[in-house]
């Protein structure tokens, strides 16, 4: 009689990451190797042994370097031959409102390429430049004006509404221009590695053509330079709750952020929903939307400040690190906060000893998409116990 077949034992992960590992880890590794096997061995600067390691350390940190690179020039050039390219970022805009000197006659023509001078709150400054050439009437008290930032990303967002901007070139009647009331928006930062590899990989993973299934909708929204992030949902036009969701044959929607969870404006959504319908599957029809927040989520957390540790700075530093850790820009969507997350999330922060207690209302509450996304307006409540 045959015995029966076991099965084969699971083979353990194997950490497959590359390490960074400067010359001077590496001399070290090295030194203290050769006093483990020489215990009489003391190591002097500028002996023999000493400079024979520091060169051999010094070559092999070199190649450590250039393997380093290895997977991702290989990974990059997959990319490259596929077509997809690193997103250079986009340029903010505003409405300055530009003010005429008195007493200025005849026709009045700010010229296409004005600079405009923005300052910033951490001291810099960003240049601005007209979009067209624009009539401005004689007297004129505030007529708005577009403008592009010269530089690309979203650094001039912090310059506020009613900043005041100086004049760099153009005509000499313009007495003042400040930011319009509607601020500097528009721009995004250039893509960093990481989010160039994640959105490479994802348009990879869509190797069909055509879009067919929820995440291949997802996938392909991904490379439109304004989605920072997405998700689809199957059979759903985008409208009711969640019990709506798998009922409308024939839709599929697609709920889409900016960088920084931002809401798209209309025109970007109508460009991902053009884009996304020419590659659909025929008959389907494609619905893409912002994501509307649940709002009123509120927790609590009592924890044991560690000896010497201020109360007060414990509790300010807490909050702002719960507030951002379910802010809707980086929480996974779908998911709820739970308790056993929340604690361990408090536990681990430096200067808590203990969470005693924690406490909330709706935590899972849902929003007008099926899976209930975290609120962007949740104001953690922490107490602080010192003992």
């Amino acid at each position: 009689m045959t015995s029966p077949m076991t099965a084969p034992s699971a083979v353990p992960n194997v950490d497959l990451a590359l390490h960074w590992m400067t010359e001077n880890d590496l001399l070290d590794a090295s030194i203290n190797a050769v006093r483990v096997r020489l215990p009489e061995w003391q190591p002097v600067e500028g002996n023999t042994e000493v400079v024979l390691l520091e060169g051999i350390a010094l070559q092999v940190a070199q190649e450590v370097f250039t393997i380093n690179q290895l997977p991702r020039v290989v990974f990059e050039a997959v990319l490259e031959m596929n077509g997809v390219v690193r997103q250079p970022g986009v340029a903010s805009r505003t409405q300055m409102t530009v003010k005429t000197s008195a007493g200025i006659d005849g026709d009045l023509l700010l010229p296409k390429a004005s600079r405009f001078r923005v300052p910033l709150p951490d001291g810099t400054t960003v240049d601005f430049l007209t979009l067209a050439d624009q009539s401005i009437p004689v007297a004129s008290t505030g007529t708005p004006v577009w403008a592009q930032c010269e530089t690309l990303g979203t650094r001039p967002h912090t310059a506020k509404a009613g900043t005041t901007a100086s004049l760099i070139s153009g005509p000499t009647w313009v007495e003042s221009a400040v930011v319009g009331p509607a601020g500097i928006t528009g721009g995004v930062d250039p893509e960093t590695d990481q989010e160039f590899w994640t959105r490479g990989a994802a348009i990879l993973r869509r190797r069909p053509s055509a879009l067919v299934v929820a995440q291949n909708f997802a996938d392909a929204s991904m490379e439109y330079v304004q989605v920072a992030r997405a998700a689809a949902w199957d059979r759903w036009d985008g409208t009711g709750n969640q019990a709506q969701v798998g009922t409308k044959l024939g839709h599929i929607t697609v709920a889409v952020t900016g960088p920084g969870g931002v809401a798209l404006p209309q025109a970007d959504l109508d460009a991902v929903r053009v884009a996304l319908a020419a590659q659909a599957q025929a008959g389907l029809a494609v619905h893409v939307i912002n994501p509307s927040y649940a709002t009123g989520v509120t927790v609590s957390v009592s924890v044991v400040a560690e000896a010497g540790v201020s109360a007060a700075v414990l509790k300010a530093g807490l909050e702002a690190d719960l507030k951002a850790w379910m802010s809707p820009a980086t929480w996974p969507w779908g998911t709820a906060i739970t308790t056993n997350a929340l604690v361990v999330r408090a536990g681990r922060y430096p200067g808590v000893a203990a969470v005693t207690a924690t406490g909330g209302a709706n935590w899972t509450a849902p929003s007008t998409l099926p899976q209930g996304l975290i609120a962007s307006t949740a104001v953690p409540t922490v107490t602080v116990v010192v003992v």
